[in-house]
């Protein structure tokens, strides 16, 4: 069972506390966002009451969620295939996204956010989940490869984001968050500095693709290779 919680506040009118989330798939979403959901089909929620929902509609609510944000996510990578980031609006991305203002901020606070959002998940689906931070291996991952070249042929998308300071930020700061899990899981629970060696490392990764993407016309397969290897050496180095 899927359970949304709702306490009262000081007004004693219903609001969401802030730790409390829910967990559909094994992904995070804010109570406010699945309410949301969950009220436009139909499912009542109560102030001040638990309210549970049946599987049918807790994936149900999954899958809009779910197709919500990824529609969200192409926009802003078509858009900025186009545009410079600062050519690029709220209003630009929900129109060509198909939904509404208030939906896009019940996914999202900022484009800036939905950006890096975009860009991790896309390049996410090229590392598998379970790939180790420091391998022992030299030579490298074909994932790594995978990574450059789909960075290497839509090098303006990437470019334009990345530079853009506010969302290489965010960027860094989500891809540090996925590393410390590998961190610990690759060296052990006892990791001193985890977080902070994830940083170092996800700062470095993210700075490479930036210099890498000042080049503004892709590079031939062999070239992208080489500047993989180059990467993973890197890695390596920073993992020792």
């Amino acid at each position: 069972m899927a359970a949304v919680v709702a306490v009262r506040n000081a007004t004693g009118r219903p609001s969401w506390t802030a730790d409390r989330v829910l967990v559909f798939s094994g992904v995070l979403y804010p109570p406010a966002t699945v309410m949301a959901d969950m009220r436009r089909m139909g499912f009542r929620i109560r102030g001040g009451s638990l309210a549970e929902a049946s599987e049918p509609v807790a994936e149900r609510v999954d899958i809009r969620i779910r197709r919500t944000r990824e529609s969200l996510r192409a926009a802003i990578l078509e858009l900025a295939a186009d545009r410079d980031w600062s050519e690029i609006s709220i209003t630009d991305l929900t129109r060509h996204a198909g939904v509404s203002r208030p939906t896009f901020y019940q996914h999202y606070s900022s484009l800036d956010e939905l950006a890096a959002d975009a860009l991790i998940e896309r390049i996410r689906g090229f590392t598998g989940r379970d790939q180790d931070v420091a391998p022992e291996a030299a030579e490298v991952p074909d994932w790594l490869v995978n990574i450059l070249t789909e960075v290497n042929a839509d090098r303006a998308i990437y470019r334009r984001l990345l530079g853009a300071r506010s969302i290489a930020g965010l960027a860094r700061e989500m891809v540090a968050d996925r590393l410390v899990e590998r961190v610990l899981r690759s060296r052990g629970e006892a990791v001193t500095g985890a977080e902070e060696f994830s940083q170092f490392l996800a700062g470095g990764i993210l700075g490479f693709l930036a210099y890498w993407l000042r080049s503004v016309e892709a590079e031939p397969e062999e070239m992208v290779r080489e500047a993989a290897e180059r990467l993973w050496e890197l890695i390596r180095r920073l993992s020792a």
